[in-house]
């Protein structure tokens, strides 16, 4: 490799498969410390291959106007502090491909840069945004889970259950803490939740300042997983699924004054656009196998020739469109195949390639199929069946539906696109209670008006709003933990690094610290 100006410190390097065609040879990392910039000197020489490379562009997420993937030869991280230093990742790619699907450039000689450093602020600096004071320093506090996203109550019983006698508390008092839904990102450098926040809550029963054995708080939960916008005509949206757990934990407390509880969502400006079409995210995917007992990479429901065949019957009402992806695996020494039928008719056949043998580390050869559906029937059933000498496996189905607005009774949650003002009209009797829960933290009671078909409500359309339409009777119940001691993670200073554990696991976590000593400060937090 050959470095014009060496500004930067390079301290490691190693290799990255692409996370799209993991086929091909991987790309080299360069880890330089610092804030650095990477200009390109040259062109690398590259030698052409040219096939039909179909399957593999199809993977791929295009931007507009992209015509090759990479579309640079050099790729650089935002900064980001590893055991206190401050660090950038350098990817310097090994080939790329033509967005045609016929042609791949592999590079055959180093990349030639220049690296130029900066300055970079101190690693207290960056500490200055952070709360100086944990939420649950002090006070008394108890913990809940949740489970799927949804509306959710904490009654008299769940009190008791939490050994808090309802008699003893002003509902008025309550106060619900929280944070956002979805999986934590992996990239330390990444935004993260800071601590805890107050998440508003409806209490219709708390006027007169007694927890009666009727009354119940309810509050928005967020999902452990989460829906990202995606750059693609074929997918618009994609999942996440949460691969640590299925709950999310809520706080509640007494002590700190009275508390948040629901507000009105502001009237957007100007003329509303008339819609009745909505969209829902619906993901199916389980956690049942993981090949090479490992990692965060989990598979669902197993085929093979005892057990060759899967029928789903998918939660959808009617639409006018549906945006179907369905990932599939197969772990076989011989190529195997997948067919797909969509409410009975048949939709795809998936051709799976042969995993290369025992001298690759790969396990198994994932393929899938996306389809745009157009006038899908309510409750379709989608059927997998696996033709394969070994075994195939269903990692996920994914679905982004557009559909007319029904509201029929208990709770549903729906989407609205970004298109500006929007007069939604949805059909059915009318919702007891409409929230805007796009911000899961925030959720804003809406203004439902009743129709001659139905009801109608205002969306602003400045992004994709999400909603959650509810009776009381609807409400799930939480799963009360008991109550918690108080902790204070942002008195913690000087520390190098946290162990996250259970308290059965806590003594090994502390003796882990003792052994590693060279790893600087370690602090052991059980949850």
């Amino acid at each position: 490799m050959r470095f014009a100006c060496g500004l930067a410190i390079l301290w490691a390097q190693s290799v990255a498969w692409d996370p799209y065609i993991p086929e091909l040879p991987p790309h080299q990392i360069q880890v330089v410390s610092g804030r650095t910039q990477a200009k390109l000197l040259a062109v690398p020489a590259t030698r052409d291959s040219v096939g039909d490379f179909t399957t593999w562009v199809q993977r791929i997420p295009w931007e507009k106007d992209q015509e090759w993937y990479p579309a640079e030869w050099l790729t650089l991280s935002d900064l980001m502090y590893v055991q206190g230093r401050p660090v950038q990742y350098i990817l310097e790619h090994a080939w790329q491909i033509h967005r045609s699907g016929q042609r791949i450039r592999l590079r055959t000689e180093p990349i030639a840069y220049r690296l130029e450093t900066e300055p970079v602020s101190a690693p207290q600096e960056r500490r200055a945004r952070f709360a100086g004071r944990s939420v649950l320093a002090s006070g008394t506090w108890y913990k809940l889970a949740t489970g799927e996203g949804g509306i959710y109550r904490i009654t008299a019983q769940t009190l008791q259950s939490l050994g808090i006698d309802p008699a003893s508390v002003d509902p008025r008092m309550l106060r619900v803490y929280g944070q956002v839904g979805g999986p934590l990102p992996q990239e330390n450098n990444a935004p993260q939740p800071d601590d805890l926040v107050e998440i508003p809550v409806l209490f219709p029963g708390e006027a007169d300042g007694r927890w009666d054995p009727q009354d119940a708080a309810y509050f928005w939960a967020e999902s452990p997983h989460a829906w990202y916008p995606f750059a693609n005509a074929n997918r618009p949206y994609f999942h996440l699924r949460n691969p640590y757990t299925d709950s999310c934990y809520y706080f509640l407390t007494f002590d700190l004054g009275m508390g948040s509880r629901i507000s009105p969502a502001a009237t957007p400006p100007g003329p509303p656009t008339p819609s009745n079409r909505v969209l829902t995210l619906y993901f199916y995917e389980k956690d049942l196998t993981n090949i090479v007992k490992s990692g965060r990479v989990w598979l669902g429901e197993t085929f093979n020739s005892f057990s060759p065949t899967l029928s789903l019957t998918l939660p959808l009402p009617a639409c006018d469109s549906v945006f179907l992806r369905v990932q599939l695996a197969a772990s076989s020494f011989s190529a195997s195949q997948f067919s797909v039928s969509w409410a009975g008719t048949p939709l795809a056949t998936v051709s799976i390639p042969a995993i290369p043998g025992p001298a690759d580390n790969r396990q198994a050869q994932w393929e899938h199929v996306s389809r745009l559906l157009i006038n899908t029937p309510s409750s379709p059933t989608l059927t997998l069946t696996y033709t394969g000498a070994q075994q195939g496996y269903l990692d996920y189905v994914e679905v982004t539906a557009l559909h007319a607005l029904r509201y029929t009774g208990g709770q549903i949650v729906f989407h609205v696109p970004a298109r500006g003002v929007q007069q939604v009209q949805g059909e059915g009797s009318p919702p007891a209670y409409l929230w805007d829960v796009t911000d899961g933290t925030r959720p804003q009671a809406v203004t439902v008006v009743p129709t001659a078909t139905g009801f109608s409500f205002l969306s602003p359309g400045d992004t994709l709003r999400r909603y959650c339409a509810f009776d009381l009777q609807s409400a799930r119940d939480v799963r009360p933990l008991g109550r918690i001691p108080n902790q204070n993670l942002h008195a913690l200073h000087g520390i190098r690094f946290v162990v996250a554990t259970t308290p059965a696991q806590a003594s090994l976590a502390q003796r882990f610290c003792e052994l590693h000593p060279e790893a600087g400060p370690c602090a052991v937090v059980t949850t």
